[in-house]
């Protein structure tokens, strides 16, 4: 494989689900991240409502011990940006609409609403500042508190799905909707921070139908950036 595949944004949009790669970068994520094979288990394309960037989001299945976690793809005119990403453990971020986010208390992803006693859901907007506290690196040690500060603000785009079926799923979080009725918007905040941690990226993902007050599936999103030679596709299956 030629370097310049790599940085080719083409290179990225060839990959299929079951196809098997895997990360070489030491410094990716985790040490467990390392040199793991993977296979992709389901591709999410966002492009951005303008045309300014595209988004690839990989779910990628761990082989053996590996844990599951995602690979994105962020593509702006030519130049590609590989970061790789894993979800909180439910117990710390449980993923669910923004009625979910209002009655889990997980109000710290928007701004405060103007009166706090009276607003509704579709009027949060995503907060610019996020805290966030990580485990310690050894059991016993005190958690490490991570503060994050928004790029560039919300940016929306359309959204699809390969294989078909996942759509299905985030389409029904919070209602079902009339027929005909299934185009899906997504909603992406990304952040960063310059504290010293194994995850100086953040991105909030929100995809649903966008007549739904209720709001679509919030996934809340930590990781880091790795270089586009550290991911080695080893099978790229036929469109």
């Amino acid at each position: 494989m030629r370097l310049e595949d790599k940085r080719d944004p083409a290179y990225w949009r060839a990959i299929k689900p079951d196809s098997t790669l895997t990360l070489t970068d030491e410094q990716a994520l985790r040490a467990d991240v390392c040199g793991q094979s993977y296979l992709v288990k389901q591709v999410i394309k966002i492009r951005e409502k303008s045309g300014i960037c595209e988004w690839l989001l990989f779910e990628i299945e761990g082989q053996g011990d590996a844990f599951d976690s995602w690979l994105m793809a962020k593509l702006v005119d030519q130049e590609v940006d590989i970061r790789v990403y894993f979800e909180p453990d439910p117990g710390d971020f449980e993923s669910g609409n923004r009625n979910d986010m209002v009655e889990q208390d997980n109000l710290f992803l928007f701004q405060p609403p103007e009166d706090p006693d009276d607003f509704t859901c579709e009027e949060l907007e995503y907060a610019k500042h996020i805290g966030w506290d990580f485990p310690g690196d050894e059991e016993g040690d005190d958690d490490i508190h991570v503060d994050y500060n928004v790029k560039v603000g919300e940016l929306q785009g359309n959204v699809s799905y390969d294989p078909d079926n996942f759509r299905t799923a985030t389409a029904t979080v919070g209602g079902t909707y009339p027929s005909g009725q299934d185009e899906l918007l997504a909603t992406i905040v990304e952040f960063d921070t310059s504290d010293e941690t194994t995850c100086p990226e953040m991105f909030v993902l929100e995809i649903g139908h966008p007549d739904n007050d209720e709001g679509g599936l919030i996934r809340l999103f930590f990781g880091n950036s790795i270089n586009p030679t550290e991911v080695d596709v080893l099978a790229v299956t036929s469109a």
